[in-house]
C-alpha cells in the first residue's frame, strides 16, 4: 500500500512541475500590456528587448522570481511525497522499540566484553581383542575388553573462566571380578578380588584464564607426567591398548586433587613454550609393587584421598615447529603419611623424571619417551608392606629403589603411495613399528630380591587405519622377551576399534 502511494505522489510531482514550466514559457512569450492591440512582429519585439537594457533586466528579474516560486512549490511537493513514503500503512505492524528497550539492564562492566557462554562436548572410546601365546602362562586365554569410554564436557560462561569435566566408564561396567595372578609373590599363585569395571571421575577442574602466559586451574586435575598422560587419546598412540611402557610404572591417566598454574610463552616465529606447575595430593605407598612399581599408589580404593603429604609436579614442552615437540616433566612427593594407617616412621619420597618428544610431519610420525624414577627407603617400605592386612587388597610384594622405561615408535602413512601406485584411495593407513623396554625393578636395595621377570623388552608391528572421521581400526603383533633365562617369551596379537568426537 505504501509503495502505490509513493508512485502516485511521484506522478503528481512530475505533472505539476511540467505544468509550471509551461506557464513560465507562455508568459515569457506573451506580449506586454503596453503593446496589446498593436501588431508587432516577433523579430521586432526581440530586437527591442535586446537593445533596451532596462527592458532586458526587467525580463530577467521576472523570470528569476518565477523560478524561485517554482522551486518553492517543488520543495513543498517533495516534502509531501517523503511523508507518504515514511508513513506506515494502517494495517502494517508496528516498528520494534529501540535497542535500549530490548536489552534490559546494562551488563556488569567486568563481563561486558565477553562473547557469551558456550558448551562443548567431546569424548573417545576403545574396544579391543587380544590373543596370547605366552610361554610364561600357556593357559592364558584370549580376551576382549571395552577398555574405556570417556565423556567430556566443557562450559565457558565468560571468556576468562572455564570448567572441564571428564568421566570414564572403564572395562564395561561396575561390579566385582576375580583376577587370577600367577606372577606376583615370586611366581606364587594368588587370587584377588577387585572391581570388574568402574565409573571414574578423571577430571573436574575450573580454569581462570588471566592471559596466555598465565592461567590458574584447581579441582580434580590431570598430572602432565610423561607423554602418555598428556596425549592419551587413541589417535595419539599406535597400539590397540594404551602403551605398555609407562603403564607398568606410573598411573595413566593420572589424576589427583590439586591446584596449578599453566601458560604459553611465544618465542621466535611460530615456536612457543608450554609450562605447567601443580601441587596435588600424594600417593599411598601401600599400593607399590614389584610389577608396577608406584602405579598402585594412585589413591582410588577409598572414598577420599589422604593429603597429609602433597606432591609437586612440573612440566615444560617446547614446540619448535608445527607438528614437533620436545618436553620434560618432574614429579616429587613424600608418601609416608598418606597410608591408611600411621604405620611408618620414615620418609618415602618418590621422584619421577621423564624426557619425551614427538615429530609428526607429512605422513611420518615419530614418538619417544624415557622415564626414570627413584624411591626412598624402598627396603624399609618392603618390610612394612608385608605386614599389611589382607582386607586392604594390595599385592604386598618387594618394591625397587629405581625403575625406568623407554619406548620409540615410528609410523608412516602409505595412503599417498597407494593412490599413486594402485589408483585406490583407502584413507589414512599408518604402518608402524615400536620398541619398548621397561624394568620396574631396575635397582634394588641389598635385602630386596631383584626379580628378572620384570625386565621386559618388546617389539610391535602393526597398522592403524582411519576408515572414517574420528574412527580408527588398530592391529598389532608384539614379541616380548623377559629377563629370565628360560620360559621367557610372550607374544600377543591385538586388534581393536577406537573413536573420538
Amino acid at each position: 500500500m505504501g509503495g502505490n502511494r509513493s508512485f502516485l505522489a511521484m506522478k503528481s510531482v512530475i505533472a505539476t512541475a511540467g505544468f509550471l514550466l509551461l506557464l513560465v514559457t507562455l508568459h515569457a512569450a506573451a506580449p506586454s500590456e503596453e503593446n496589446k492591440g498593436t501588431p508587432v512582429s516577433k523579430e521586432a519585439t526581440v530586437r527591442r528587448q535586446i537593445t533596451d537594457p532596462e527592458e532586458l533586466l526587467r525580463i530577467i528579474e521576472a523570470q528569476q522570481e518565477q523560478i524561485r516560486v517554482l522551486q518553492q512549490s517543488l520543495d513543498e511537493l517533495r516534502n509531501q511525497v517523503e511523508g507518504l513514503v515514511d508513513r506506515p500503512s494502517p494495517d502494517a505492524p508496528a516498528p520494534p522499540p529501540p535497542d535500549s528497550q530490548l536489552r534490559g539492564p546494562e551488563p556488569d562492566p567486568a563481563i561486558k566484553a565477553d562473547t557469551g557462554s558456550k558448551w562443548e562436548f567431546s569424548g573417545y572410546g576403545t574396544v579391543f581383542y587380544e590373543h596370547y601365546d605366552w610361554e610364561t602362562h600357556a593357559d592364558r586365554r584370549a580376551r576382549t575388553d571395552v577398555e574405556r569410554i570417556i565423556f567430556e564436557a566443557e562450559y565457558q560462561p565468560i571468556d576468562k573462566f572455564k570448567v572441564e569435566v571428564e568421566v570414564a566408564l572403564e572395562h564395561g561396567g561396575v561390579g566385582a571380578a576375580t583376577e587370577f595372578d600367577v606372577f606376583e609373590e615370586f611366581g606364587e599363585f594368588e587370587q584377588e578380588i577387585e572391581k570388574g569395571g568402574e565409573i571414574e571421575l578423571e577430571k573436574a577442574e575450573a580454569e581462570i584464564l588471566f592471559s596466555r602466559p598465565l592461567s590458574l586451574k584447581f579441582g580434580h586435575v590431570i598430572l602432565p607426567v610423561g607423554l602418555l598422560n598428556q596425549r592419551h587419546k587413541p589417535s595419539q598412540f599406535f597400539t590397540a591398548a594404551r602403551a605398555a611402557t609407562a603403564s607398568p610404572l606410573i598411573p595413566v591417566t593420572w589424576h589427583e586433587n590439586g591446584v596449578g598454574v599453566f601458560g604459553e610463552l611465544g618465542l621466535f616465529g611460530d615456536s612457543f613454550l608450554e609450562y605447567e606447575a601443580q601441587i596435588v595430593n600424594g600417593l599411598d605407598s601401600t599400593g607399590f609393587s614389584s610389577a608396577n612399581w608406584i602405579r598402585g599408589g594412585f589413591q582410588e580404593r577409598f572414598e577420599y584421598k589422604v593429603a597429609e603429604n602433597p606432591a609437586y609436579v612440573f612440566n615444560l614442552n617446547y614446540h619448535p615447529t608445527a607438528g614437533s615437540m620436545v618436553g620434560v616433566s618432574f614429579y616429587r612427593g613424600n608418601t609416608a603419611d598418606n597410608r591408611p594407617k600411621d604405620d611408618v616412621d620414615y620418609d618415602v619420597h618418590v621422584n619421577i623424571g621423564s624426557v619425551f618428544g614427538t615429530w609428526e610431519v607429512g605422513g611420518i610420525t615419530l614418538r619417544g619417551e624415557f622415564i626414570r624414577g627413584t624411591l626412598e627407603n624402598s627396603d624399609l617400605l618392603t618390610r612394612s608392606n608385608r605386614r599389611l592386612s589382607n582386607n586392604l587388597g594390595v599385592v604386598r610384594s618387594p618394591v625397587a629403589r629405581a625403575a625406568e622405561s623407554v619406548y620409540v615408535e615410528f609410523g608412516y602413512d602409505i595412503s599417498d603411495w597407494l593412490k599413486r601406485g594402485f589408483r585406490v584411495n583407502p584413507g589414512p593407513l599408518d604402518l608402524f613399528v615400536r620398541y619398548d623396554q621397561v624394568d620396574s625393578m631396575d635397582e634394588v636395595e641389598p635385602l630386596v630380591f631383584k626379580n628378572p621377570r620384570w625386565d621386559r623388552e618388546s617389539w610391535t608391528l602393526g597398522f592403524n587405519y582411519r576408515f572414517a572421521r574420528g574412527f580408527v581400526g588398530k592391529f598389532g603383533h608384539s614379541w616380548r622377551t623377559l629377563g629370565t633365562a628360560t620360559q621367557n617369551r610372550e607374544n600377543t596379537l591385538s586388534a581393536g576399534v577406537a573413536y573420538e568426537y
